[in-house]
């Protein structure tokens, strides 16, 4: 993987392999492209690229060498209706205890009696990104280690304007009870905007 960051995408080029491959990942995640789709992207801008590029020519060979950098997940089945997710007290059940849609994917059984069987094939699969791993991954590289610092290690932003939560009343006065973890600069500042709620860890 350090090889894929220090190579070149080209001789005349400043940008990585890793940085162009990961570039054009984030794009087919964006415009949701099909597999086909992305090879085609792929050979096409291979043919812009001087003969010596280092990009990859289909998809296949863009996720080996992201191989190394992919972030643990766990699939959740859910209910295709998205009514509930098949886990605890649902983990067992085959079909969704409020709409009763089928947890699986269903054929005709073939028997003619218009019957219906489930394969072991999840409707719908849910995929959650572990928390701590994902801060974790930000402390390995330099520049977002850096940036993941910011409030112990100089603020990038006028001091004189709230522009996060940690430079209210309420975070100064946590950080001035706490000073074991207010002085340490690992110590996570994270605001979950959607639950309007604030962690530190």
């Amino acid at each position: 993987m350090m090889d894929s960051v220090a190579k070149p995408l080209h001789a005349h080029s400043e940008v990585s392999q890793l940085d162009a491959i990961s570039r054009l990942m984030g794009l087919k995640s964006d415009l949701n492209m099909s597999r086909e789709g992305f090879d085609k992207v792929l050979a096409m801008v291979g043919t812009l690229l001087p003969k010596d590029h280092m990009l990859p020519k289909t998809m296949y060979e863009a996720q080996k060498l992201l191989k190394a950098l992919k972030m643990p997940y766990e699939q959740i089945h859910a209910c295709p209706n998205g009514c509930v997710l098949f886990r605890e007290e649902h983990k067992e059940a085959n079909n969704c205890p409020k709409c009763k849609a089928s947890r699986f994917l269903e054929v005709e059984s073939g028997d003619g009696g218009g019957q219906k069987r489930q394969l072991k094939i999840p409707a719908r699969v849910l995929r959650h990104l572990p928390f701590m791993p994902r801060l974790q991954r930000l402390f390995m590289t330099e520049e977002t280690a850096k940036q993941m610092t910011w409030h112990k290690n100089g603020k990038w932003y006028n001091p004189d304007k709230m522009v996060h939560p940690s430079d209210g009343e309420a975070w100064t006065s946590f950080n001035d009870k706490h000073r074991l973890k207010s002085d340490e600069a690992r110590n996570v500042h994270v605001t979950l905007a959607k639950m309007g709620s604030i962690l530190m860890a």
